[in-house]
Parts: C-alpha cells; structure tokens; sequence
C-alpha cells in the first residue's frame, strides 16, 4: 500500500553534541550503572513557535565501570495548529525521544573500545522520571 507522506507541522534542525565526557575506572569494574537523564527547554522563542531542547544523559559513577556523560540539543519549530498542551508534549516527551535517538549510536560506539557496547533503551519520557534502569 502506497501512500503519501504528510510532513509533520512540528520540525528541528540537526541535533548538535555539546557535550561528551567519557572516564573509565581502572580497577576494572564490571557493573554499568543507573541511567538518568535531565531535559531543559529553552521557551525564550516561544512567541516566535520555536524552542531549543537539550537532552543531558549521564551513566555511571567512581562505583562503576565508567561513567559517561553526553549531551545533544537542537531547535524545534512549529506551525500555528498546535495548541499550547500539544507544545509542551511535543518539547517535554518528543523531542528528548528524537535526541536521544541521536545519542544512542554516540554511546554504543563509545563504550565499545574495552566493554560491551552499551545500548540505550527507549526511555519513556512521558512521566517527566529524570531516573531510569
């Protein structure tokens, strides 16, 4: 079945990596570690119907194998047929979905060199949970 594709009213721009720190333990530990993520939304572009969302993931600690922070943000425009709930959704559950789309080849291949790459697990960000295992 072939059908045509409706672009969607809500868009970003290529994801830029502002961050990625990467340490591993010597004494050789094997345990990984809790994932905890942080979401900031820049709506100081509000009236103009844009908005910068920054995606921060840390993993791991001195207790654990590594530790590894990284993080990703872009900017997200829409058009006018969003209603102010449908914004917050988009910007607080979308589009840290979408970065963090972007970050799990960045992570896998990070943790690659001395470990078994780390696969991130799609995160449910519609409970605003900043803590996930």
């Amino acid at each position: 079945m072939n059908q045509e594709s409706k672009i969607s009213g809500f868009q970003f721009k290529n994801p830029i990596l502002t961050k990625l720190n990467y340490n591993i333990n010597p004494v050789g530990l094997k345990k990984i570690g809790n994932i905890q993520t942080n979401i900031r939304v820049d709506n100081s572009l509000k009236e103009k119907k844009e908005a910068i969302v920054a995606l921060n993931l840390k993993m791991g600690n001195e207790d654990t194998a590594f530790a590894l922070e990284i993080e990703m943000q872009s900017k997200f425009k829409w058009n006018k047929s969003f209603n102010a709930n449908q914004i917050d959704n988009l910007l607080n559950q979308n589009a840290p979905a979408l970065l963090l789309s972007y970050m799990r080849p960045l992570v896998s291949e990070t943790t690659g060199y001395g470990f078994n790459s780390v696969m991130l697990p799609f995160i449910d960000f519609s409970n605003n949970s900043t803590n996930h295992e």
